[in-house]
C-alpha cells in the first residue's frame, strides 16, 4: 500500500534504485611556454603535419602512422602505434579528429578503435590548445581527458601526456630550425 504524499494529494511511489557502474573522470596535462607564434605552430597542429612530423621526428615515440581517412579536417580518421617511454608495450588505436577550432587554436581527437578502448577506458580525448600569453610569447597546452570505471585504477597510470610534451619539445625546436634556416639562407 501507497502513502499519500502530503504535498500533492497524491499517492507516492516507493523509491527506486539502480546501480550503474561510477566512473572515473580525470585529466593530465603539459604545458610548455615558446616565443614560436600562434600561426606558426598552428599550421603543424591543426592539420595531419602534427602527426607526420611527430612521425618523423620522434620514431621511437610515435612508431607508426597511417592515415584510414580524411585530409587531416574534423572526421579524420588515423592509426597510430605509440610507445610511451617508460612502457615496454605499444599502444595502437584509432583516433577521429573531432574538433578544429582555428579561431581559439583548440584541436580534440578521440580513440574510435584500438588499444586505449581494449584497456578500459571508456573516454579518453587528447587535446592541444595553442594559448597567447603576450606578444612574444604563447603556451603549448597539450591534455588527455579520460573515463574508466572505478574499479580499474591501474588506468590511471596508462594515461599519459609524456608523448605530448615530447611531441610539443621536438616540434618548437623543429620551428625554430626551419626559421634559423630560412633566415641564415
Amino acid at each position: 500500500m501507497h502513502s499519500i504524499d502530503p504535498f500533492t494529494g497524491n499517492p507516492s511511489q516507493p523509491p527506486t534504485a539502480t546501480v550503474e557502474s561510477a566512473k572515473m573522470k580525470a585529466s593530465k596535462s603539459h604545458e610548455l611556454v615558446t616565443d614560436v607564434t600562434a600561426s606558426e605552430l598552428w599550421k603543424i597542429y591543426s592539420t595531419l603535419r602534427l602527426e607526420e612530423l611527430a612521425r618523423q621526428l620522434l620514431p621511437q615515440v610515435l612508431q607508426k602512422l597511417t592515415v584510414i581517412c580524411g585530409d587531416g579536417g574534423v572526421g579524420t580518421v588515423i592509426q597510430v602505434t605509440v610507445l610511451t617511454p617508460g612502457n615496454s608495450n605499444p599502444v595502437t588505436y584509432k583516433q577521429e579528429f573531432v574538433k578544429i577550432d582555428n579561431k581559439n587554436y583548440i584541436r580534440e581527437l578521440t580513440p574510435i578503435e584500438g588499444d586505449f578502448l581494449n584497456l578500459g577506458f571508456t573516454k579518453y580525448v587528447t587535446r592541444f590548445e595553442i594559448i597567447r600569453k603576450g606578444p612574444k610569447s604563447l603556451l603549448i597546452k597539450s591534455s588527455v581527458v579520460y573515463e574508466f570505471d572505478d574499479g580499474r585504477p591501474e588506468l590511471e597510470a596508462a594515461a599519459s601526456t609524456t608523448p605530448l610534451a615530447l611531441a610539443a619539445r621536438a616540434i618548437v625546436k623543429y620551428v625554430k630550425e626551419q626559421k634559423a634556416t630560412e633566415t641564415s639562407s
